[in-house]
């Protein structure tokens, strides 16, 4: 919320920018009596004709002032809030030279829970001697639908994080997965922050940061890029939600991925690209 935008990825409109901040400082959204608009399409009964447009209206239940009625209402949005930080971890894991897809199934491998393959947020071919691995994304909302915090202290938040971690893990068992768990207002679980440090370490090996003037340097570099555009994927994701109770349907559709930007390490002294 306070760093100044350095590329494509950490550029937030000013409308959102607006929600994400009177959403931080606890400000209402929206006025008591204001009614949420995010678009519901009717379910069909199972002989309706497959030719008849469906049908579409708004939700039409009653607000609170912080609006967090949305965080259950509307689910594409929500859908689209995962995709977007899904994108972005995969963006990440290529910078160290990684193959990674989303949305794919990892070869062979049956849930130990679901008993079906599993499908990975984002399934990654390391570099060699690697192997396969798994990256699981989940948000979590911190407040209930009163608008008041759902875990009074951080030590409850932390909690909640590695429980949901040990979900992951139990489900994906037996492929090696990395949960990248984290609230709605950015606080990351244990095991994503470690992530985002073995990556950097890993990133340190490429060769256009064997030459670098502070290897220290770089990798606070990288981190600090790496966490702010994490943290801008989340803010958009969280205020289209709200945008879509407050406004009504706004789903842009599609899945592009996160916006381009240089992820190349400069030489420090002279500013010049490394190869």
């Amino acid at each position: 919320m306070v760093t100044t935008p350095f590329n494509p990825r950490t550029v937030i409109p000013d409308q959102k920018y607006r929600i994400a901040v009177r959403n931080r400082l606890g400000m209402p959204l929206c006025e008591r009596d204001d009614k949420c608009r995010v678009v519901q399409r009717d379910r069909g009964r199972w002989d309706a004709d497959p030719r008849r447009p469906v049908g579409k209206h708004p939700c039409g239940k009653m607000l609170l002032p912080h609006a967090d009625h949305a965080q259950g209402c509307a689910r594409q949005e929500i859908y689209d809030r995962h995709d977007g930080v899904t994108d972005l971890c995969a963006a990440i894991i290529m910078e160290d030279g990684h193959i990674s897809d989303t949305e794919t199934e990892v070869p062979g491998v049956p849930s130990s829970t679901k008993k079906e393959p599993i499908r990975a947020d984002v399934l990654v071919r390391e570099r060699a001697p690697g192997t396969w691995t798994a990256a699981e994304i989940k948000v979590r909302h911190s407040f209930k639908g009163t608008g008041e915090l759902a875990f009074t202290d951080a030590a409850q938040t932390d909690e909640m994080l590695r429980a949901l971690e040990a979900e992951v893990h139990a489900h994906y068992r037996p492929v090696h997965v990395r949960p990248w768990i984290m609230t709605s207002l950015g606080r990351p679980g244990e095991e994503m922050c470690t992530d985002l440090r073995r990556l950097a370490r890993l990133r340190l090996r490429r060769p256009d940061v064997a030459n670098a003037v502070s290897v220290q340097s770089v990798q606070q570099l990288l981190l600090h890029r790496w966490r702010a555009e994490l943290s801008c994927a989340l803010v958009l994701g969280d205020a289209q939600i709200y945008l879509a109770a407050l406004e009504g349907e706004c789903h842009q559709g599609g899945r592009g991925g996160p916006p381009p930007a240089d992820v190349h390490v400069y030489e420090l002294q002279g500013n010049r690209l490394m190869t």
